[in-house]
């Protein structure tokens, strides 16, 4: 699962259509699906020993649907180049780019971004390279900590630490098992 600010239709790329924005980014609409008191239990709701009640809603969408919106003053136009790398690591295909004078919208449009974010790959590969690298170093530290980590930065300096947790799970057991038993889900989808 991934956060999107949206989705459309496969084959509005370059056209101008409506958005349909996703409710799930604002926190109010977050705290809606966790709950600590025992809800009316429904076929959408989960409810675990820790007392957390954990409910599904939404619908799948393909990767191709998905878009990020950027809201701009028109005075200050945005560049691929300023928003590539966050499609890049999101793997958002189209990009909306809604501008506004004095804070009055005009019509955005969708757009295909799949060549220019392809584009800021070929062109960052080193950058890319450091990153994996980088990755896959904190998760060969995490394990070294017994596979419970937490990464930090200090404010003042550029580097990164990585501290063993100081307790072996951060969530209730219950939490865990119950993804233990959706991975195999999960694999299904993949494949």
């Amino acid at each position: 699962m991934k956060q999107i600010d949206g989705y459309v239709a496969a084959d509005t790329a370059g056209s101008s259509t409506a958005v349909n924005q996703s409710t799930y980014n604002s926190l109010p609409s977050k705290m809606k699906s966790v709950s600590l008191s025992r809800p009316g239990v429904s076929l959408h709701t989960i409810l675990t020993e820790s007392g957390l009640s954990i409910r599904k809603y939404g619908e799948a969408v393909p990767l191709t649907s998905t878009l990020e919106m950027k809201t701009r003053s028109i005075k200050r136009a945005l560049t691929i180049r300023e928003v590539a790398p966050q499609l890049w690591i999101s793997q958002t295909p189209k990009l909306v780019r809604a501008y506004h004078t004095e804070g009055k919208f005009q019509s955005p449009e969708v757009e295909d971004a799949t060549a220019a974010v392809k584009s800021w790959e070929d062109l960052h590969q080193v950058d890319l390279r450091k990153l994996a690298a980088l990755i896959q170093r904190i998760i060969e530290i995490a394990k070294g900590c017994g596979g419970t980590a937490t990464i930090g930065r200090q404010a003042q300096s550029k580097k990164l630490t990585i501290d063993k947790a100081d307790r072996d799970k951060m969530l209730p057991m219950d939490l865990y098992s119950r993804w233990d038993e959706e991975k195999p889900e999960l694999e299904r989808e993949k494949n």
